[in-house]
């Protein structure tokens, strides 16, 4: 879920960049099957993911925010990052965060044979919306919340860690 940090850590490769973006899509070995820097792509995001899930920090951040989001505290932990990231962009990257999304999303869009098409969805909301740039403002991720509540879990409000995460704010 945390899209813009996915897209800042494939470092400019097309193709890295690509596999980086579908791969929550792509289970298991199907990722076998995409060209060989597709699968740097796929691999790279899933120990990008699998830092998150097991960093002492973010584990912390994820047992506090659990008991206003429950299960879903890590989806919140994602969009935050990538809020906090579009937020300080300046200090990450000489590119301007604009810039920096619509060539993802010029590449990607460029590129979308290879896109599943659950991810071909994302991307069309994403460009729509222009998330990458939204998420710099605090509205942004609020309205990233809301949006992942009503589409893909449905019952639980991610906006019950606004409050938490706003009261506890430090950047």
């Amino acid at each position: 879920m945390n899209f813009l940090g996915h897209l800042y850590l494939s470092k400019k490769n097309a193709d890295f960049l690509i596999g980086n973006f579908i791969a929550d899509e792509i289970k298991g070995k199907k990722y076998l099957s995409y060209p060989n820097e597709i699968q740097n792509g796929i691999l790279f995001h899933r120990k990008i993911d699998t830092f998150t899930d097991s960093n002492r920090n973010l584990l912390s951040l994820k047992k506090y925010l659990y008991p206003y989001v429950h299960k879903y505290a890590g989806v919140v932990l994602d969009i935050y990052l990538d809020h906090i990231l579009a937020k300080y962009w300046k200090q990450f990257s000489p590119i301007p965060l604009n810039t920096f999304a619509w060539n993802s999303y010029f590449i990607l869009l460029k590129n979308q044979h290879y896109l599943p098409i659950v991810s071909k969805y994302i991307l069309l909301r994403m460009i729509l919306g222009n998330w990458l740039t939204s998420y710099s403002g605090f509205d942004g991720f609020s309205k990233a919340l809301k949006g992942m509540s009503l589409r893909r879990i449905p019952g639980t409000d991610l906006l019950n860690a606004i409050v938490p995460i706003k009261e506890n704010e430090v950047l």
